[in-house]
């Protein structure tokens, strides 16, 4: 078997004939020794069929009986070291999927495994054992058959040069999986051809008992880990045939249903027999078996001594892979003292609504501390319980902590190990107790307890449990001899730790879920949050349907690409973000965005940190929430509430304004008065007033933003508006572009102002025309709407309801979303400049808003626009809109005594010359305390009181009132800038309160003083 080398041999490559093929296939180099004839062997003859087959069988034999792999390997081994030469042997086993190799048996004189990473397992490369892999054909080299490999870099040396090198491929049918490979170092010993055909020979074995011998370990571990969850989850599990007969069940639903064991159980009866109402049983059979989904029932079954108990099923069918039913699967829980405790909670009200509260504060509190004290309070509520408290048990640690104590002469007492107080006598028993004056005492003659702390008259103390095992103790006491407590008071009490005990045990087994989450990933690959491993080097690796979904791919498809094409800045960004992990070591609760495959961007939390893989790789390991909408909410609550401090701002601009433009507007006209028609200084003035007379557009337009202008709303309906506007929108729009109107049939009311929905409609008009230029239609639509929860939470500042749609729509250039964010601000525009003053979208935004609705826009570049208007419907008949009313003369001056009252000293100033230029006798006053104080000193009669509605200390309407209270006969009328209080509630003037705007002009001011006192 092995051989002498002959001093006179030759070239052992001079009658090898050359390799055929590309310089990329491994060329057959497999009998390099076959030339050298003068090479002898040096010990041993060939090993005859007898003793092959002998290996084969000791082989196939080792594989069921080895403990492990290694002890396999290791025989295999020892055996091939009794047919030939073997002290350097190894077994490479390939991972195709990552391109992996991996080295479980090493046995060598010279070289230690191959380790890069400190692992027996390293990239494919140019290597021997991969020249195997990729050619599929046994391969023997001697020294100067290697080093020609070498010369002609078909492989790379890795580790040490050796005399001779022999491995052969071990396959799974056609499928290579790995390599067996024997080499020598010694001079003295060589391989040959008769050596490679017997190590071919039983490597067919060898890769058959290798096979088999890792799907048995996989396929047993996988069953012992199902097992053991099987074997210990507290819910009973169970599956049956379609007839009831059992086909497993576990301990524990052996344990709920009062049997020794599973086999007990399943041998005594049929689950047909097990339901009391064995008709509600067929038929809950039957709605299983016409759906897939998981049906969940509270139903009442016999124990094994015949009691009832109510228990709570999750069953789902099961099918063959035909699709043909054959069973059902499912889990019990039993919940007979809870149904017992809904029963008797059932007779009283008060005790249903202190349930309820319960079990929402359970779901809603954020730790244990805030549900502790919130029982407490309901359970107060519902008996004497100012001395409360929790105790739990850790039964690893031996210790009772208290983590909620309120007692009227006990301070919380120290964690400590369990002794013989009452509350370890309910931990030990299990059972709900009463301690009374006159049972204590036996129990503590008896030993049974001791006393701890305070004397009580009485104490009761209920079991916190998670099935059978206690791990705590719910407790109050009373040290009131007049409060006692009661066997109800017990029941009571006994149902809440039920609620308590399931809250804190929910706490634990999330602690637990996300351990097994760690060990058990396969497990819940149905996982909402999307789930991920990929290698350092970009690779993904694996990840959850949930994940792919995420970002529009398909799974398969996600796990072919490089992670890198979910980062909108590629594999520059990914880069970036790996350096940072492996800095952190881990990051929580990291916001970033991703990249779909179709392009859009995708907002999510991340939690993610570099962990080792099997192979002890680094790679990154997390999981991935999307957070896109929400994101997008916040993003629009923002936006509200900037346009909301915007029309504050806007409002308070707009009003002190208005008292400066009542100053200007006033004296311009005085000025005016004093300048005849040729006088060159008329011109100059003039100018001054229409200066003011635009400011004081843009302030109204302000106003109406900030949603402070007076209304006098109506109910309308909307098709008469549009419609009545049709041949004002024609002349406004031009011929170039095409007006429809689509509207609603039975659309109902709205209460808005005619003039400003009018506003609403030209302004939006007008937008729409800018933004075709070059014609187009626009289209004016009504219809009810119903604006359901949903659209609510997508639309913060709407909330549902009944309402009335005016949608304008046109087919002009439309806008990008950095526009549409930013179009309702007062002063935005994207017209050049002096074309736009940015005030009537914000205009239109103001108007709707102060009806009580609401206004979105939609809009594509080069597509178009709409704006959708939604305001509240009303149920009320429309009332007539008067057309506009002819200015009637009125005598404008007068010799009535006016009490005006304005704090801007400008303003009043102004007024007062106004005023007595028409006659008037004025009593003026800062305040509304000064305004009181001047009347009651006026012995005349006071005609008209003019006052501003909002003034230091109090307002214009509290002065009227307490005014008018005195002098009935006297005529209010009211100024502001704008108008925000008592008389104008929402920005509605109140019926019969009389207003003039500022700026106003004496002209105005006379006719509206006028109109008041005739």
């Amino acid at each position: 078997m092995a051989r002498k080398i002959d001093e006179r041999a030759k070239d052992p490559d001079a009658k090898r004939p050359e390799a055929q093929g590309s310089a990329t296939r491994p060329r057959p180099v497999s009998g390099a020794h076959a030339a050298a004839p003068t090479r002898a062997r040096v010990a041993g003859t060939r090993p005859d069929s007898e003793k092959l087959e002998s290996a084969l069988y000791r082989i196939a034999e080792k594989a069921n009986s080895a403990e492990d792999l290694q002890e396999l390997f290791s025989f295999i081994h020892q055996v091939l070291g009794e047919l030939m030469y073997a002290r350097n042997c190894f077994i490479a086993l390939a991972d195709q999927n990552h391109q992996m190799i991996h080295f479980p048996y090493w046995v060598d004189e010279k070289d230690p495994a191959p380790t890069p990473t400190g692992h027996r397992s390293r990239r494919f490369g140019r290597g021997l054992t991969e020249y195997i892999l990729r050619s599929n054909q046994p391969l023997l080299l001697d020294a100067i058959a290697l080093q020609r490999l070498i010369d002609r870099k078909e492989v790379d040396l890795i580790g040490a040069f050796s005399n001779d090198w022999m491995g052969v491929p071990l396959k799974k049918g056609e499928q290579v999986f790995g390599v067996l490979v024997l080499q020598s170092y010694d001079a003295l010993h060589h391989y040959g051809e008769q050596e490679k055909e017997i190590l071919t020979f039983v490597s067919h074995e060898i890769a058959s008992a290798i096979d088999y011998r890792r799907k048995r370990d996989a396929l047993q571990d996988a069953e012992e880990r199902y097992r053991n969850i099987f074997e210990s989850v507290a819910e009973g599990i169970f599956q049956t045939t379609i007839e009831g007969h059992w086909v497993t069940a576990n301990p524990s639903l052996a344990r709920i249903l009062g049997y020794g064991s599973p086999a007990e159980l399943m041998r005594s009866l049929d689950v047909t027999t097990l339901y009391v109402d064995p008709v509600r049983r067929a038929s809950f059979a039957r709605a299983l078996a016409e759906t897939n989904e998981l049906i969940a029932a509270e139903s009442q079954v016999y124990r094994k001594d015949g009691t009832i108990i109510w228990v709570t099923e999750n069953v789902r069918a099961v099918h063959d892979p035909a699709g043909k039913l054959c069973g059902f699967v499912g889990t019990v829980q039993d919940i007979t003292a809870r149904k017992r405790t809904e029963d008797a909670l059932r007779e009283s009200q008060a005790l249903q609504s202190a349930m309820f509260r319960i079990a929402e504060t359970a779901a809603m509190s954020e730790d244990l501390q805030q549900m502790y004290a919130s029982i407490h309070q309901i359970i107060g509520e519902l008996m004497y319980a100012p001395n409360f408290y929790i105790a739990l048990y850790d039964a690893a640690a031996d210790l009772i902590s208290f983590p909620y104590y309120i007692d009227e002469t006990e301070q919380p007492p120290a964690s400590r190990k369990p002794s013989r107080g009452l509350t370890e006598y309910v931990l030990t028993t299990g059972q709900p107790f009463l301690s009374r004056l006159e049972n204590l005492e036996d129990l503590v003659t008896d030993g049974a307890v001791k006393r701890i702390g305070a004397p009580s008259f009485d104490w009761m103390g209920v079991p916190l449990k998670k099935g059978e095992t206690t791990f705590g103790v719910l407790a109050v006491q009373t040290y009131d001899e007049k409060i006692r407590y009661s066997d109800p008071d017990k029941e009571l009490l006994t149902f809440v730790s039920q609620h308590v005990a399931n809250a804190v045990q929910r706490r634990r087994d999330q602690e637990a879920l996300k351990r097994s989450e760690e060990r058990y990933r396969s497990l819940f690959e149905r996982n909402m949050a999307g789930v991920f491993r990929s290698a350092l080097d970009g690779e993904m690796l694996e990840c959850n349907e949930a994940f792919a979904k995420m970002f529009g791919y398909e799974r398969d498809e996600l796990l072919g690409l490089p992670s890198h094409v979910l980062y909108p800045g590629g594999a520059e960004e990914r880069a970036a973000r790996i350096r940072e992990f492996r800095s952190a070591g881990q990051m929580s609760n990291y916001e970033t965005t991703y990249r779909r495959k179709d392009g859009r961007m995708v907002r999510a939390i991340q939690n993610v940190a570099i962990v080792k893989d099997e192979s002890g790789n680094d790679v990154t390991e997390g999981t991935v929430v999307d957070v896109t909408e929400r994101h997008n909410l916040e993003e629009q609550l923002r936006q509200s509430q900037k346009m909301e401090a915007v029309g504050r701002l806007a409002g308070g601009v707009a009003h002190d304004f208005n008292n400066l433009l009542t100053v200007i507007k006033g004296y311009s006209e005085l000025l005016l008065d004093g300048y005849g028609e040729a006088d060159p200084r008329r011109a100059e003035v003039e100018e001054i007033r229409k200066a003011a007379d635009r400011a004081g557009a843009l302030t109204r337009q302000l106003l109406a933003f900030s949603r402070q202008q007076v209304l006098a709303p109506k109910t309308l309906n909307l098709n008469q508006v549009v419609q009545s506007m049709d041949a004002l929108l024609r002349r406004l729009l031009g011929e170039s572009i095409e007006l429809s109107a689509l509207l609603g049939e039975g659309v109902g009311q709205v209460r808005a102002d005619p003039g400003q929905l009018e506003q609403v409609v030209m302004n939006l008009a007008i937008n729409a025309r800018d933004a075709m230029p070059r014609g187009g239609k626009l289209t004016l639509g009504t219809a009810n709407a119903e604006i359901d929860e949903l659209y609510a939470r997508e639309h913060p500042t709407i909330t549902p309801g009944r309402y009335v749609l005016l949608a304008v729509s046109d087919s002009g250039v439309g806008m990008d979303a950095d526009t549409q964010a930013h179009i309702f601000e007062p002063f935005f525009t994207t017209k050049e400049q002096g074309k736009g003053t940015g005030l009537g979208l914000s205009t239109v935004y103001g108007i709707v808003k102060q009806s009580g609705g609401d206004i979105w826009v939609y809009s594509e570049i080069g597509v178009g626009t709409t704006f959708k208007v939604y305001l509240p419907r009303v149920d009320a008949p429309a009332e007539a809109v008067p057309g506009r009313a002819v200015p009637v003369a009125h005598r404008e001056g007068g010799t009535e005594t006016v009490l005006v009252v304005e704090d801007e000293a400008g303003v009043r100033a102004l007024v007062r010359k106004f005023l007595e230029r028409s006659g008037y006798r004025v009593l003026e006053a800062a305040s509304g305390d000064q305004a009181l104080a001047m009347a009651e000193k006026e012995r005349g009669k006071i005609h008209l009181l003019l006052t501003d509605v909002v003034l230091p200390r109090m307002s214009g309407s509290e002065l009227s009132k307490r005014l008018v209270q005195a002098r009935p006969e006297m005529r209010v009328l009211y100024m502001s800038g704008y108008t925000d209080d008592a008389i104008v509630h929402h920005g509605v003037l109140s019926a019969g309160a009389a207003f003039v705007q500022k700026p106003f002009t004496a002209d105005s001011l006379a006719r509206k003083i006028r109109e008041i006192l005739d």
